[in-house]
């Protein structure tokens, strides 16, 4: 069975998540772009999992991170533009699509958020480093930036059992 194709309405839950994730992504170039000039020639470009950076390249790649994250933030926006061909775990039928289409778009902008919060703080941990701030993030970030890439697939996961609960309740 094709499923249907149809516009989803944005709530103001959307808006609000759409504007939260153009707006970190524009911080996300603000940010470097702004400090670029005062930053060193050599900068940290890796860091090991205790926070210790291990790896330094020139300062033009402090904008590879913005530049990484518009392209990721793109195609999960144009993406969201085909909820239709998402795998779901359920059978998308005209009754539940808009619902189904909603929450699915919902996590696509979430990531996008996501994601450009990870970048932020990849890009903030850079420029700190240079700026002799010991240990700007701490030596637990990296649990964390785990831990925020992990939300997605854990939000996906709680909506997949709640909806398979009321399903039952249903039968």
């Amino acid at each position: 069975m094709k499923r249907p194709v149809i516009s989803i309405e944005l709530y103001t839950w959307d808006i609000w998540m759409e504007t939260t994730a153009w707006t970190f992504l524009i911080l996300l170039w603000i940010y470097p772009l702004q400090l670029y000039t005062s930053l060193p020639e050599q900068i940290p470009s890796h860091f090991s999992l205790d926070g210790n950076v291990d790896g330094y390249n020139s300062k033009q790649t402090i904008l590879l991170l913005p530049i990484i994250a518009t392209i990721i933030n793109i195609g999960l926006l144009i993406l969201g533009h085909y909820p239709h061909l998402f795998n779901y775990s359920t059978r998308i039928t005209p009754q539940n699509a808009a619902q189904q289409y909603r929450m699915a778009t919902r996590i696509v902008r979430f990531s996008r958020i996501l994601i450009s919060a990870i970048f932020i703080l990849l890009v903030y941990k850079i420029i700190a480093s240079t700026q002799s701030v010991e240990d700007a993030l701490g030596k637990d970030y990296m649990p964390w930036i785990f831990g925020l890439s992990m939300l997605p697939a854990i939000l996906t996961l709680l909506m997949w059992w709640k909806g398979r609960n009321r399903g039952q309740a249903k039968a």
